[in-house]
């Protein structure tokens, strides 16, 4: 914003061409919530319907909690953000889809006449220049609402401000459909699986079905216990897998702690290997992912180990069985069907599972391998369209951009 700006632009304070304000406070009890008036919460923008817009995942209030709380309602298509709590920091942005009550965490900025245009403008320029970086306090992120309305943002004309919204609506709806593709790939991995074994609890085609520990070569609770003291950096350690890695058939290596050398040598029985089947153990209880080839050397903290006896089960197989729907429904009835119990090893032992032949369970590894390696390609794929995204958002905001 300090270089030298276009012919026609200007810079201007959000407070002259918006009315920035905070959300009112948060009805406790159901009491509140049996009504049709959408309330967006700090949280709700972690459920964003078309990349951009909350309201579809939100709980509603009723008449008698707007009356009450002397809730204000904000117009569709408002910018919201966090302004408070540890939520301040995850520069979760986006427009309200309807007339909403917004909880008293978030900041609103509603535009003159409501200007579509102009907040999407406004959206897309917070989203690129970190609305995050105005919080002055570390243990509890915070941004005054005068630093909002004092913020300078450069603006074009009118007519050049609908351009440069058409043309970054045109690029993120690139990245909506390299989400959508990736949906409709797990989907696909579903159906095959299905079509191939059938519901594993029903059991249509009538496979052989057997206790789990009969079939594998090892299962065991990894280290348990507290290993704060034992955390190093990365180039000192080893990474530690913890309940937090394991997705739905895959492990999240983005988010990794290391342990010490010293740790990982002495908890042998925790050490991973490639190929173990890795399940979680507490929150989302029989969530299962696979040890990758690319992880050489690592630990794990409070989960089930599984290895395989390889000429009974697959491990891919394996891993798309614990995951399915019958399976965590079977884990589910032994830990009483809480999601907060803790589930031991001889609970997953003793699980009854269905044992395909080996051939067909192959059969099924060797399209997901398949699948996988278009998911990789993929990936590159929404990298390259994410780093266009954020490139035209900054030609756009230096009038860079020709539309």
């Amino acid at each position: 914003m300090k270089n030298k700006l276009p012919e026609g632009w200007k810079e201007v304070s959000i407070n002259d061409i918006a009315l920035v304000d905070s959300g009112q406070g948060a009805p406790q009890g159901e009491k509140w919530f049996d009504g049709d008036n959408i309330f967006v919460r700090a949280g709700d923008l972690n459920q964003l319907s078309d990349g951009k817009y909350v309201g579809d995942y939100c709980q509603k209030l009723n008449n008698a909690a707007i009356e009450k709380y002397n809730l204000k309602k904000y117009p569709a298509n408002s910018v919201v953000f966090p302004k408070s709590g540890m939520s301040v920091k995850t520069d979760n942005i986006a427009l309200l889809k309807y007339d909403s009550y917004v909880v008293n965490h978030l900041a609103v900025i509603q535009t003159q006449k409501n200007d579509i245009h102009l907040s999407k403008y406004i959206y897309y320029l917070l989203k690129q220049v970190r609305i995050s970086n105005l919080s002055k306090n570390d243990s509890y992120p915070s941004i005054r609402l005068d630093d909002i309305k004092k913020f300078k943002i450069t603006m074009p004309q009118e007519s050049f401000i609908q351009k440069i919204v058409v043309t970054l609506e045109k690029a993120e709806q690139l990245k909506q459909w390299r989400q959508e593709s990736d949906k409709l790939t797990d989907e696909y991995l579903k159906s095959v699986f299905m079509m191939m074994f059938g519901d594993p609890n029903e059991n249509p085609k009538k496979w052989k079905k057997d206790i789990l520990e009969n079939n594998c070569n090892r299962i065991c609770v990894s280290y348990v216990g507290p290993c704060d003291k034992y955390y190093t950096s990365q180039d000192k350690g080893v990474p530690m897998i913890r309940t937090g890695n394991l997705k739905e058939n895959h492990l999240d290596l983005n988010d990794l702690k290391y342990v010490s050398n010293e740790f990982h040598e002495k908890n042998i029985k925790s050490q991973l290997h490639f190929g173990d089947l890795l399940i979680a153990r507490h929150g989302t209880n029989g969530q299962a992912a696979l040890v990758p080839e690319n992880l050489k050397v690592a630990n794990c903290l409070n989960v089930v180990i599984i290895r395989t006896n390889k000429e009974k089960y697959n491990p891919i197989f394996l891993q798309w069985l614990f995951n399915s729907a019958s399976t965590l429904h079977q884990i589910s009835r032994k830990t009483g069907g809480s999601t907060q119990s803790v589930i031991n090893t001889h609970a997953i032992q003793k699980l009854n599972l269905i044992v395909p032949p080996l051939p067909l369970q192959q059969k099924f590894a060797s399209i997901v391998q398949l699948v996988e390696e278009m998911k990789d390609q993929q990936k590159h794929s929404k990298e390259q369209i994410e780093n266009i995204f954020y490139a035209l958002m900054q030609k756009a905001f230096r009038g860079e951009l020709n539309c």
